[in-house]
């Protein structure tokens, strides 16, 4: 198979949006707009015509890029450009996409810092070990495990917390509902 692979440098237009299909399976897309510069004769620079890409990145990936992209950030996007085509109304239609492998801070901008994120599947889903890592690491194998069970179980916590709160609002509700008086 022949694969176009492009790398663009701009800018995020928006926020990148998170999405869950109806399989469970997450995607993430964005936009991203990349301007030429250049320099004329006389020493002046003069933009070119912005050329605009949609940007999608799949599974944790698009965790990731949802938690560290933002609108105005300036990017470099490596990935498979695609030709998506669909039907509407007014006939078929078709846009260039970008299938990301790779999406990072354009560091001739500005400072960025990075923090690796581990996930792992457990009984209450996939958690997000990454304190645990930190926490483990120059200790025993031991104290690993017992840093990695302490995530999941705080993981766990949270869930029935969430739970447990919106238990209390509907409960609150009611309360609220009979309590309004009726004139």
């Amino acid at each position: 198979m022949n694969d176009i692979y492009v790398t663009v440098t701009g800018w995020v237009a928006r926020d990148p949006e998170l999405r869950v299909s109806n399989e469970g399976n997450e995607w993430a897309t964005l936009r991203v707009g990349s301007t030429p510069r250049r320099r004329t004769p006389a020493g002046t620079w003069v933009d070119g015509v912005t050329q605009w890409f949609d940007v999608k990145v799949f599974g944790k990936f698009a965790r990731n890029v949802t938690s560290s992209i933002k609108q105005g950030h300036p990017v470099t996007v490596s990935g498979r450009l695609l030709l998506e085509e669909w039907k509407s109304d007014d006939g078929p239609r078709s846009r260039q996409v970008i299938h990301a492998q790779t999406i990072g801070h354009d560091l001739t901008r500005g400072e960025a810092s990075f923090t690796r994120v581990r996930y792992e599947s457990g009984p209450e889903g996939v958690v997000d070990v990454t304190g645990a890592e930190e926490l483990a690491e120059g200790t025993s194998e031991e104290a690993a495990d017992e840093a990695q069970d302490t995530a999941h179980q705080d993981a766990a916590q949270q869930s029935t917390t969430q739970e447990d709160t919106a238990q209390q609002d509907t409960d609150q509700e009611a309360t609220e509902r009979d309590l309004t008086p009726v004139f």
